[in-house]
């Protein structure tokens, strides 16, 4: 028997937004996000992805029975982040795109508002909104392009001389997230892009197998003459970002190599790979 949730779901047109979620290991936290999408009201048609990487948490079959209009794509081994989204951006048929987090949850009426934001705005490549941690927090989501005289700046103004108005004022990721405004990038945790412009770029790149996929998604969209915006009224509760532990800041690290690496000089390169190495072994 379908859930009430779950009959929500069904459209008898074909919907205008794919949602699409990438599951590893993350099943509860998915269940949760999955029941707020859908209980979302509005007029919007959507339609549900969920690519699972492999869950050994019993994901797929526990999904199946309480979500039964959600598709599932079931991967025999983790294939990473960029490449199950792929996957997932491959099936979908609705003119936009939402890439959203398995442990976030959004709140009624986020889904119809983004939309109207992002048909009205026709130079909006990717939207995206206000994370909130699960006590209310702000949660920063966007920041500047890492260019070298940036990640300079980011380390000289963390030293304790410097006021932090200084920081806040030199600094997109000290900004309040108040206003909208277009941004260099944001976290993919809640991505609402047009799935033409996602089809003329390929998707994510999947050499980025987890972390960076965002930053180097959204600096080919505004390469290619679209903006990327903040939308500062819509709000989504995410659970990630909360503990960085070595083994986490390393690969963001490696990302953010493997990202200079594709898109700036050599020299470039090997300046932030020193960076990298001081910061790793000081």
């Amino acid at each position: 028997m379908r859930t009430e949730a779950s009959r929500k779901s069904v459209n008898k047109v074909p919907p205008s937004l794919s949602i699409i979620i990438v599951n590893y290991n993350t099943t509860v936290l998915l269940k949760k996000c999955l029941a707020s999408v859908l209980s979302n009201e509005g007029e919007i048609a959507r339609e549900i992805i969920v690519v699972d990487n492999h869950s050994s948490d019993g994901g797929p079959a526990s999904l199946k029975e309480r979500f039964q209009d959600v598709k599932i794509i079931e991967n025999q081994s983790n294939l990473g982040f960029s490449k199950a989204c792929n996957q997932g951006l491959a099936l979908a048929i609705g003119d936009y795109i939402l890439f959203l987090n398995p442990d976030t949850t959004v709140p009624d009426r986020t889904l119809d508002s983004c939309m109207a934001f992002i048909h009205e705005h026709q130079d909006i490549g990717a939207l995206g909104c206000r994370l909130l941690n699960g006590d209310g927090s702000l949660q920063p989501s966007c920041a500047d392009f890492p260019y070298l005289h940036k990640i300079f700046l980011d380390h000289l103004l963390g030293w304790k001389c410097f006021p932090k108005t200084m920081r806040k004022k030199c600094l997109l990721k000290h900004w309040a997230h108040d206003r909208t405004r277009e941004v260099d990038w944001f976290l993919g945790a809640f991505m609402l892009a047009r799935r033409s412009l996602m089809e003329r770029l390929r998707g994510f790149d999947e050499d980025f197998f987890f972390y960076g996929e965002d930053l180097d998604l959204c600096y080919r969209i505004r390469q290619t003459g679209w903006k990327v915006v903040f939308f500062s009224e819509a709000t989504v509760f995410h659970v990630g970002n909360s503990v960085w532990e070595n083994a986490r800041i390393s690969l963001v690290y490696d990302a953010l190599l493997k990202f200079y690496r594709k898109h700036f000089s050599l020299w470039k390169y090997v300046v932030l790979k020193a960076l990298v190495l001081l910061r790793r072994y000081s």
